[in-house]
């Protein structure tokens, strides 16, 4: 059960800003440089595939978004995140040897909350909701930061481009070594489980009209151990408004100590 709820539990990391800039074109540069760098810098961006591809995750530290996320049968995940308010809210729903589980939870600042559905009896849930307290569990124990901004990881995983080509003006394919950067959701368990294919992933992506990431989709080598093929996750309503709040009082208590046993430090 704490491998399980390890690898299910909502995976988040703060995003990097991978976007390349060259001088500033109205100031003709500064101390000397050739202000026509910018421009040949930009260039080189705009003509290599992989370079497109990591700077259109930049906008998932920066905007607020909404997120669907599959991997295989095994589990699906949908949500909203919001950089700059350090907030965001997922819904999880796990089959794993043929027992499906619900989960859903609530992140804002440093408090978060988690609702287990039907499983959260088992840890003496008096409420659906529970507050949990990260100071009595490894950083790593849920497998996410309360600073939440990419709950599937998917910046990290782009920085494991192997070969990449543009397919079109939006879409690219390629292979993606996930033993160099795995993610969030693909820990390093999972890579083990791949052996030597860890390191050639297939995938293929695409970016929305302003170049921002918007899909991904890896092929997952046959696994006995996980009923998952593929993973996808897509991003979209980038900048849109979005409202996270606390669950309401009087459906909240404190996690229960059979909950933290699991995770003890």
């Amino acid at each position: 059960m704490r491998r399980t709820l390890a690898k299910a539990g909502l995976a988040a990391a703060a995003a990097l800003t991978l976007a390349l800039t060259g001088c500033d074109l109205l100031d003709g540069g500064a101390d000397g440089e050739d202000p026509t760098d910018g421009a040949v810098a930009g260039q080189e961006e705009a003509d290599d595939p992989a370079l497109v591809l990591t700077s259109s995750a930049a906008a998932l530290g920066q905007e607020s978004l909404r997120f669907e996320m599959t991997m295989g049968d095994m589990m699906t995940m949908t949500g909203a995140v919001d950089p700059t308010a350090e907030a965001a809210e997922m819904a999880m729903n796990m089959t794993v040897e043929g027992v499906s589980m619900e989960m859903q939870f609530i992140v804002i600042g440093t408090d978060t909350w988690m609702n287990m559905g039907e499983l959260g009896a088992f840890f003496g849930a008096t409420t659906p909701w529970m507050l949990v307290d990260l100071s009595r569990m490894d950083s790593d124990a849920l497998g996410f930061k309360p600073e939440a901004s990419d709950p599937v990881g998917a910046e990290e995983m782009l920085q494991g481009l192997g070969e990449v080509e543009r397919v079109d003006d939006r879409t690219f394919e390629g292979v993606i070594d996930l033993t160099v950067a795995s993610g969030n959701l693909i820990d390093d368990d999972m890579v083990a489980l791949m052996g030597e294919q860890a390191s050639t992933m297939t995938f293929t992506a695409t970016i929305d009209d302003q170049d921002r990431l918007s899909q991904m989709t890896i092929v997952v080598p046959e696994l006995a151990e996980l009923d998952v093929d593929t993973i996808e996750v897509r991003y979209f309503d980038y900048g849109a408004p979005i409202e996270i709040t606390p669950p309401p009082a009087d459906q909240v208590s404190e996690m229960a100590d059979d909950f933290y046993q699991m995770f003890e430090m």
